[in-house]
């Protein structure tokens, strides 16, 4: 699976690298195991949780609301897994 660095996601996404830092503070997103010296490294479920947010910002929702959103998608769902991973499925 590839990864990508934040200047890539930056460059994919159109947000700036202090946006993304942002995101992961907040508790927005959780960007997985950092590579060596400490480098975060998305994967493309990141990217598509991104994609998501962005629309969800376009549309008016605050940042908080977007937290909360995200939060409870990352809850394991019944069926087991991320709700996230189900979405993006079904």
């Amino acid at each position: 699976m590839k990864k990508y660095t934040i200047g890539e996601v930056a460059k994919i996404l159109a947000l700036s690298q202090h946006t993304l830092r942002y995101y992961e503070k907040m508790g927005i997103i959780e960007v997985g195991r950092r590579g060596s010296g400490g480098v975060r490294k998305f994967t493309q479920e990141n990217l598509s949780q991104l994609e998501y947010i962005k629309a969800l910002k376009e549309i008016g929702l605050s940042l908080e609301e977007i937290k909360t959103y995200t939060t409870r998608m990352r809850e394991p769902s019944e069926r087991g897994g991320s709700s996230w991973r189900s979405t993006e499925e079904g």
